[in-house]
């Protein structure tokens, strides 16, 4: 049995502060969802002030809301109290860059992290790089989320130079950013790190028939893969389609393909 608080109403700061004022009855919180309640800057600093009685939290859930950067760092910066964080899921929060860093930088206290979820913040390649700077200390990572953070290819290149101190990434989703060719090539000259990839997200980006060829080129890295989607809607024609046709041997556990 775990006791749990649910997210979904529209409680605001004010209703954000009423449940945080009584973490202290409910020590044994495992699960914290507090999504889409129109919380801001004022509502994250009370959760964050009253964190202390919840130590044994794992997931936390503080998606579509306004934290914003200050928000974020308050609620960071007691990571320190929650070392069994697994499950983080922060998207759909005006998060940028700075933000991105401030999370980064309390990694080292949430070594036991699997999953990340970022998308649709504005951290862009800055942030992207700060949050994989820090890869090492969340090892057990194996779901990362950057969907919608307006990601380039110098970004797209920060993350997957640090694949190697995330090996057991099964899930990488980077739908709908802005990486091209290049970023393309970068992320796939890395698959050798992450061999155990089940889900690759690349649609909506600018990659053409040069990037297609490259994740193709590399598919022999990550035969575990189950899940490819690669659309964009104007980039990749019939040569990028032919380079990952002729590849697909390379990947027989795939069962979901979306060009």
């Amino acid at each position: 049995y775990q006791r749990r608080v649910h997210g979904g109403n529209q409680i605001g700061d004010n209703g954000a502060k009423y449940i945080a004022n009584k973490f202290q009855f409910i020590p044994n919180l495992q699960t914290l969802n507090l999504f889409f309640i129109r919380m801001g800057v004022d509502g994250a600093k009370c959760v964050a002030d009253n964190i202390q009685y919840i130590t044994n939290l794992q997931t936390l859930n503080i998606a579509s809301n306004h934290i914003t950067d200050d928000g974020i760092k308050y609620i960071t910066d007691q990571f320190q109290l929650t070392p069994n964080i697994h499950t983080l899921i922060l998207s759909h929060n005006a998060i940028g860059e700075n933000g991105a860093k401030y999370i980064a930088d309390q990694f080292q206290h949430i070594p036991k992290l699997q999953t990340l979820d970022l998308k649709y913040n504005i951290i862009v390649s800055e942030g992207a790089k700060y949050i994989a700077d820090h890869f090492r200390y969340i090892p057990n990572l194996q779901i990362l989320v950057l969907s919608g953070t307006l990601i380039e290819d110098n970004g797209a290149k920060y993350i997957a130079d640090k694949f190697q101190y995330i090996p057991n990434l099964q899930t990488l989703d980077l739908f709908y950013n802005l990486i091209g060719d290049d970023g393309a090539k970068y992320i796939a000259d890395q698959f050798q790190y992450i061999p155990n990839l089940q889900k690759l997200y690349l649609s909506r980006n600018r990659i053409g028939d040069d990037g297609a060829k490259s994740i193709a080129d590399h598919f022999q890295y990550i035969p575990n893969l189950q899940i490819l989607e690669i659309y964009t809607d104007y980039e990749i024609g019939r040569n990028g389609m032919k380079h990952i046709a002729d590849k697909l041997h390379h990947i027989t556990n795939l069962h979901t393909l979306t060009l």
